[in-house]
């Protein structure tokens, strides 16, 4: 098996559940993001819209996504990861124009558990110009393959990336944490 940072899916994502998804969490999210949560230095966009899974997991594509970064975790990267419960939380993030992300990792203030893989699903319906997804693992890389709407990438949470700002139209995508036992 060989180990991998990140795993990539083109069009993963088809539009017609792409707008149920958006549907679903536009009309019914449970609450929003914290907004001291980050700092607000990093994290210049319109607030985040949290949805818990229970709420969300009757739709099948959601269901698969989860279920479809497992896999790959156990095929390409290999963390030891907790299952995925009805209260945790789905975030839709927004980018309108010159909305961006700056570098930043992800992590938690739980005294037990890391967030160890972050999944990206671009859940875009339109198109727009700008809000390319960026890694850095000593050089700044844009990620092609997270580009367009249906895309959906996984990476190792604790790697810097960001959005870089919207230049027309608007930019969704829905951010999924899997968590573990802290990394010693």
């Amino acid at each position: 098996m060989i180990k991998t940072n990140a795993v990539f899916w083109q069009n993963f994502v088809n539009l017609e559940d792409r707008k149920l998804i958006l549907d679903k969490i536009e009309k019914d999210f449970d609450f929003y993001e914290k907004e001291n949560q980050y700092n607000k230095s990093i994290k210049n966009m319109d607030r985040v819209k949290c949805i818990e899974y229970k709420n969300i997991k009757h739709i099948p594509t959601i269901k698969s996504i989860i279920d479809e970064m497992y896999y790959a975790n156990n095929q390409a990267i290999g963390f030891d990861l907790d299952t995925y419960t009805d209260d945790r939380t789905l975030h839709l993030n927004s980018y309108e124009l010159n909305k961006s992300y700056e570098w930043h990792n992800d992590s938690t203030k739980r005294p037990n558990n890391d967030i160890k893989l972050t999944g990206l699903i671009n859940l875009s319906t339109e198109d727009y110009e700008g809000g390319e997804f960026q890694l850095n693992e000593g050089k700044e890389q844009t990620i092609e393959q997270f580009s367009k709407g249906g895309d959906m990438i996984m990476f190792k949470s604790h790697m810097l990336h960001r959005v870089l700002p919207v230049r027309k139209g608007i930019r969704k995508s829905l951010a999924i944490f899997l968590i573990g036992p802290n990394f010693k």
